[in-house]
């Protein structure tokens, strides 16, 4: 039933309606608006998902080279998350995860790339004694999503 019409035609007939009914009416659309709109907020939906994750890959004991990679993915996300998302790309080109205020379950949980991270050694030489040392450095995976749009 789309509530909003049938306030249409309550107040097409407002005249015709007794003031305390008209307001009772007017009353009870308004609630059962907000808890669809709750509702809604809340149900998942399928929406093909572009991002771009980084990877890296050792060039020699001292240095890596990033490579970006360009993913799609479809996946299940609610109403809310997604104006989060759509907002973030609107304002900034991009919508990182870690940056989202909307609660509940985050989008990078559900991608492929979730569990990803990498861990990264690289031989370092001490600058005052000239030894050397591995350094072993944890790299966590943001994936910046670059465009969202219903699967």
């Amino acid at each position: 039933m789309d509530i909003t019409k049938f306030q249409e035609i309550i107040d097409e007939k407002k005249g015709e309606i007794p003031e305390n009914t008209y307001l009772q009416l007017s009353n009870l659309c308004l609630s059962y608006y907000k808890k669809e709109k709750k509702v809604k907020e809340n149900e998942e939906n399928f929406y093909e998902i572009t991002y771009l994750y980084q990877k890296y890959s050792k060039v020699n004991q001292y240095s890596y080279d990033t490579i970006t990679i360009n993913k799609k993915e479809i996946i299940k996300i609610t109403e809310k998350k997604t104006l989060c998302v759509i907002k973030g790309i609107e304002e900034d080109g991009y919508f990182i995860d870690d940056n989202c205020s909307c609660r509940g379950t985050s989008i990078c949980e559900k991608l492929s790339t979730h569990d990803e991270n990498e861990t990264i050694y690289r031989d370092t030489q001490c600058v005052e004694c000239g030894e050397n040392e591995i350094t072993k450095m944890h790299i966590k995976k943001s994936p910046i999503i670059i465009k969202i749009k219903k699967a």
